[in-house]
């Protein structure tokens, strides 16, 4: 009984192979990478051990023999942007441009985030959606595919980018977020190659969870000037303005407090628009959130005079009022006095005290 069930998985196997080899007719080509990702929101690698080859439809240990160093992952990386997942795979050995031997590098999600419409077999299990970079032995190229999981693996169409970087060790995989429009939270996910039946699988058992919940935080300031988040610092836009993708949960959000404007006119920071004084301020985010600093100007008020000791600056709130007075008789030596005059410079007023 327990032979005829390898023999079951072995069929199993050499079925799902030349389904995968049989069927991946996409027109998604080995592409230049020339799409715009948008601003990277979030970053996970995991790494795995090397020469651990697998029969790939088992799960079981292969031997050395048969261990093709290009089927070894050494790293795989995803990277999420605002409209793209990035998958990257770094592998052991350079990929042959034209393989002897039936070769995949293939990414499953959970595209829904339930488990119960997942394919149970081995390695696809836990996952409901595939992308395959597979090397077309009758066609003598490579192309990717898409499959969802209905039951079986049907192909599906996609919009899914994917490149051979480097020394042909690097695989990267763009899967556009709009072909799994029900993921939100979390991303199930897992790599498996295969050469020949035989390969390699990141996690080696189960599979990686990576939340993706992400929050739109909007900081509205004064044009060009520092906003720090997180310690980051980042410059606002010609407006005033920045907008990062952030995870759930607390944040520090801190905006440039001086600003100048000119020699004697600046901007001091005055409190949040929801009120709170802070600079920096801790805050936590849990929707998408706008913020927005609110400035006081400032002007600089310079008093001299060669007499009476006044010589003082000082910066002064727009739209207060400031007292200023000067003695009427200044004696400067036996015998000598000066008088008050009148003020000069940006003002022109005769009394020695105003307003």
């Amino acid at each position: 009984m327990v032979k005829s069930k390898k023999i079951f998985k072995l069929v199993s196997a050499i079925i799902l192979s030349l389904f995968l080899l049989l069927t991946f007719n996409s027109e998604a080509y080995e592409t230049v990478a020339d799409t715009v990702l948008g601003e990277l929101i979030l970053e996970e690698e995991a790494t795995d051990d090397l020469q651990d080859p697998i029969l790939t439809y088992t799960g079981q240990a292969a031997s050395m023999e048969a261990y093709v160093p290009h089927s070894d992952i050494v790293k795989a990386t995803l990277s999420i942007y605002p409209e793209w997942l990035r998958f990257t795979l770094k592998l052991a050995g350079p990929i042959p441009e034209k393989p002897e031997f039936f070769t995949s590098f293939t990414v499953g999600v959970d595209g829904d985030e339930r488990f119960e419409n997942n394919c149970p077999d081995m390695p696809f299990d836990r996952v409901d959606t595939i992308y395959s970079v597979v090397y077309s032995l009758k066609e003598e190229r490579w192309k990717l595919e898409r499959a969802i999981y209905k039951g079986f693996w049907a192909v599906s169409g996609t919009e899914a980018e994917f490149q051979i970087l480097g020394r042909r060790e690097t695989v990267v995989i763009l899967i556009p977020r709009s072909e799994l429009p029900a993921l939100k939270h979390m991303l199930y996910w897992k790599i498996v190659t295969e050469v020949n039946l035989v390969g390699d699988k990141t996690p080696n058992d189960g599979i990686y969870s990576t939340s993706i919940s992400v929050y739109e935080l909007t900081v509205n300031t004064l044009p060009d000037t520092l906003i720090k988040i997180d310690d980051v610092n980042y410059t606002a836009d010609s407006s005033g303005r920045l907008s990062k993708y952030v995870r759930p949960g607390g944040h520090v959000i801190e905006v440039q407090r001086i600003v100048k404007v000119s020699e004697a006119t600046r901007k001091i920071f005055l409190k949040w628009s929801d009120g709170n004084p802070l600079n920096p301020r801790p805050i936590v985010v849990d929707h998408n959130t706008v913020l927005t600093a609110e400035f006081a100007a400032e002007h600089l008020l310079t008093v001299s005079s060669g007499y009476g000791g006044l010589a003082q600056s000082t910066w002064l709130t727009e739209g207060s009022i400031a007292n200023i007075s000067a003695p009427t008789i200044v004696n400067i030596s036996t015998g000598s006095r000066v008088l008050f005059n009148g003020w000069v410079g940006d003002i022109t007023i005769i009394e020695p005290s105003f307003p």
